[in-house]
């Protein structure tokens, strides 16, 4: 089963003049306010994405949030909508440690600042459940392993 794949945060870097995420939200002064622009940004681009079939689409762990004037995460119903248009959403649950040590060592992903990686996960854990069709472990397994587990998950959900 090949698909092509679309990646929102590629998208929205695109969308940004091809500014990674961190430089985006350095660009926009950091906080709040930056924050807000990048998930306007991603809800943006989930709506050109929501109008697509028979593509898988990558999506940062934030999609499913937007934040309110305090920059509290608060579920995206809105955001959520959108995924599931014409789409299996499916959530890679792993252990949020391990997470979070893979997006402090890869450049492309944001610098959190103070908050941490985990705790960020762990809170949106009911967030994610709420959004998904299904769930798949990924903590042990290689790409073709995880490929293998997620069509196999996500079959009864496909035409025939």
């Amino acid at each position: 089963m090949r698909r092509p794949v679309v990646s929102t945060d590629v998208l929205v870097s695109y969308e940004c003049a091809g500014k990674s995420i961190p430089q985006i939200i350095r660009s926009k002064g950091g906080g709040i306010v930056a924050w807000r622009f990048f998930r306007q940004k991603e809800l943006e681009v989930l709506r050109k994405i929501s109008t697509l079939k028979n593509v898988v689409v990558d999506c940062g762990g934030g999609i499913i949030v937007d934040l309110d004037a305090k920059g509290v995460e608060r579920y995206s119903a809105n955001k959520v909508r959108l995924l599931r248009k014409n789409a299996v959403v499916v959530w890679l649950k792993a252990d949020p440690g391990v997470l979070a040590e893979k997006n402090a060592a890869d450049p492309r992903r944001p610098a959190l600042g103070r908050t941490n990686e985990k705790d960020i996960m762990v809170r949106r854990k009911p967030f994610y459940s709420k959004a998904a069709h299904v769930s798949v472990p990924a903590d042990d397994l290689g790409a073709k392993d995880l490929s293998r587990r997620i069509l196999k998950r996500i079959s009864s959900f496909l035409p025939p």
